[in-house]
């Protein structure tokens, strides 16, 4: 039934004869471009405070401990309760109860508090979100690191990839969008090889097209991340991350985010296969464009980033986030069910339409 011959007669026709091989190009290209540009996501408060903050990760960086947490709630506290003797001892100058060296020392002191406070309160701030984990005993211990790399990392993809879904709807709208446009639909389907074998193909050609062009996005996406050096450090626990702050996901930052790449690999290979089932039934490449389109933008603009839906599952955070402790795969099967469920649907009736075998006259 399936022929790789056919196979390969489809694939030169998608990437050559239909000019694919562009909006590959193109797609790709800006899906660097914006890696590239894409800045760190630092705190602001690190460039107030650039070489104590240096000093205070040396000294902590590593597993979170009860002496470590001492430590930063005292540094805290102390900085805290010299900034808030400023108006007592600007007051007590005034009232000629200090002497203005006495002043001078004092404003020494506060500027340094005030540099050291806040290098100190980013770190007094993971106290509290780690605190978060405390229940749950059995986990590794979160760790203090340098985070902002995998920040920016998990921000890149805490939204679906726009590109690779452009392609997955140009591929997916064209594959068969063209026969019917062309007229040429009917023809091929009297043919020996023009209903199974060459809806098979096509689709094949669909999934194959995008997983390369998934492939290739990915591989750019790693160099150039690891290239900006956010990629170091890949056995930290993903709770110790802001991003996943209280989610007890006994992973290490890595494999969070390899599980993100499986999604969102998944996603747009699902939601390739509906738009190219759509395309059978709307016999209009323009209209399927835009009806998926519809599919990916509609939800979004409604804040219904669910990971039931492609949007929400594409972009893979979302799906992470969602995990409770205990759960075992659940967050991402069930949402994977979901979207199998929705591509399989438009496949069946698209093939009951495209590929069907013709009844024999009796």
């Amino acid at each position: 039934m399936y022929s790789l011959k056919l196979f390969r007669y489809e694939l030169r026709k998608m990437v050559l004869t239909q000019k694919g091989w562009i909006v590959l190009l193109l797609c790709l290209a800006a899906n660097l471009a914006l890696v590239w540009v894409l800045p760190e996501q630092k705190d602001n408060r690190i460039k107030l405070s650039q070489k104590q903050y240096d000093v205070y990760l040396e000294q902590l960086i590593g597993p979170a401990t009860l002496e470590k947490e001492a430590f930063i709630i005292a540094e805290k506290e102390r900085f805290d309760a010299v900034l808030n003797k400023y108006g007592v001892m600007t007051a007590h100058y005034q009232a000629g109860e200090i002497t203005h060296d006495e002043l001078m020392d004092f404003i020494r002191e506060y500027e340094e508090a005030k540099v050291k406070s806040s290098a100190i309160g980013i770190f007094h701030e993971k106290v509290s979100e780690f605190s978060e984990l405390k229940e749950y005993l059995n986990l590794r211990p979160p760790e203090y690191f340098y985070e902002y790399g995998w920040k920016s990392v998990f921000t890149f993809y805490g939204y679906p990839n726009v590109f690779l879904l452009l392609i997955a709807l140009f591929v997916a709208s064209q594959v068969f969008g063209n026969e019917y446009a062309s007229g040429m639909a009917n023809i091929l389907r009297v043919t020996k090889q023009g209903r199974a074998p060459l809806f098979l193909s096509k689709m094949a050609v669909s999934i194959a097209v995008l997983a390369a062009a998934g492939f290739l996005a990915t591989l750019s996406e790693i160099l150039v991340m690891s290239g900006k050096g956010w990629l170091r450090t890949p056995d930290v626990p993903l709770y110790s991350v802001s991003s996943f702050a209280g989610i007890p996901l006994e992973i290490s930052v890595f494999g969070g985010l390899a599980q993100i790449w499986f999604f969102r690999c998944a996603g747009v290979l699902l939601f390739c296969l509906l738009i190219a089932g759509l395309s059978v039934l709307l016999k209009n490449p323009i209209f399927t464009f835009f009806t998926g389109l519809g599919i990916i933008l509609v939800p979004y603009l409604l804040d219904m980033n669910t990971p039931y839906w492609f949007t929400g599952f594409v972009s893979g955070r979302e799906v992470v986030s969602r995990y409770t402790y205990g759960q075992g795969a659940a967050y991402w099967v069930v949402p994977l069910l979901s979207l199998c469920v929705y591509s399989a649907a438009a496949f069946t009736a698209a093939y009951a339409v495209f590929g069907a075998p013709r009844q024999k006259k009796k």
